[in-house]
């Protein structure tokens, strides 16, 4: 009798060992985040003695709205420049206070300097890392701390490996990055079996502690039933996806894109409906 317990026992935590190595890597939960962010906080700046909120700018309006219907976590990855002569430093702190008060779901990080760079060159990670720390001041300036995250999607997915170490060697230092939702993941900075770890698990951690996140989708070209549709086949994969990470550019949100502003909706709804919760990586 007692070796039938003890064999059953042994079982029971093999079946155990077996199921803990099918679970992803953390809790499941969802993200929400837009790249190529600048008019916006323009907007608001040339308006500040007219508008008494931030969300009376159609962006945030749209980010709020989403928010409120679903509990929404949301990262604006922000240029430090525009295509004008204007600034990240330039953006007003009027609206300091009201950020502050959002910083719970709404948050921004670095993106770029301007969009045009792809930083997969080492020759480019002292101008990154010079205007991802004067985005993140600027952030800090006009938002507040606490609506500071640095865990980014850097413009085009493109990266290396040296630049990362670089960012989080900076006072702000650096949790990770999102990759891209199709094949780029090389312009990251990732080796061939990093890269079939992350397009299986969608989720890769290095040895040294960079997370890397596969993007889900974007948005900004699909409609309202192709929202549903790849939402769903993700939530059903057989390996399941430990953030769900969405996307879309602000380019879909101003001027408004009806299709892509409803798959987005669509997808968001899905995984709320789900009790798939928004939260905000924080690398490990």
């Amino acid at each position: 009798m007692k070796k039938i317990l003890l064999l059953a026992i042994a079982i029971i935590g093999m079946a155990t060992i077996a199921l803990a190595a099918t679970k992803p890597e953390q809790k499941q939960f969802a993200h929400f985040s837009i790249d190529d962010v600048f008019e916006p906080l323009i907007d608001i700046t040339e308006n500040a003695d007219t508008y008494s909120s931030i969300f009376e700018n159609e962006f945030f309006a749209f980010l709020k709205d989403l928010h409120d219907k679903y509990d929404i976590t949301v990262t604006c990855n922000l240029f430090y420049k525009g295509r004008g002569e204007k600034s990240l430093d330039d953006v007003t702190d009027h609206f300091k206070k009201e950020f502050r008060a959002n910083s719970d779901w709404l948050k921004f990080s670095w993106h770029g300097r301007n969009g045009y760079e792809r930083y997969t060159d080492p020759k480019l990670n002292n101008e990154a890392v010079a205007s991802y720390i004067a985005t993140n001041d600027a952030i800090c300036r006009f938002a507040g701390k606490k609506s500071l995250t640095t865990f980014i999607r850097p413009s085009f997915f493109s990266g290396n490996k040296e630049l990362w170490r670089m960012m989080r060697a900076t006072k702000y230092g650096f949790d990770g990055m999102y990759g891209s939702d199709d094949g780029r993941a090389a312009d990251a900075g990732l080796d061939e079996d990093e890269r079939a770890e992350i397009a299986t698990n969608y989720i890769y951690t290095s040895a040294d502690g960079m997370q890397y996140v596969k993007s889900i989708v974007r948005f900004d070209n699909k409609n309202a039933e192709q929202g549903r549709e790849i939402i769903n086949a993700v939530i059903n994969r057989e390996n399941p996806v430990a953030i769900y990470g969405i996307f879309m550019h602000q380019q879909s949100i101003i001027p408004y894109n009806a299709n892509a502003c409803a798959a987005c909706e669509e997808a968001i709804k899905i995984l709320h409906g789900k009790g798939i919760p928004f939260a905000f990586p924080k690398g490990k």
